[in-house]
């Protein structure tokens, strides 16, 4: 059962252009993005620096990509 007052919600396919990527813990990145209907948002790409990640070429400045999400509140 959700928490009172908090909703799931995802977004598919929204096109963005990556401005930024952070290291997060081992193997994962916090990718910030500018999305055209929701501006910047910073997202976590769970496993991209592993060394056969699919996203390792995707995640450079300025890439333009159509992103898809989903979570929780904030």
């Amino acid at each position: 059962m959700a928490e009172k007052g908090r909703s799931e919600y995802r977004v598919d396919q929204q096109p963005a252009f990556v401005l930024h990527t952070y290291p997060w813990r081992e193997t994962s990145l916090i990718v910030e993005f500018f999305t055209r209907d929701y501006g910047r948002i910073p997202l976590v790409a769970r496993g991209a620096k592993r060394p056969m990640s699919q996203y390792r070429g995707l995640l450079n400045p300025f890439c333009p990509l159509a992103v898809s999400y989903s979570g929780k509140g904030e």
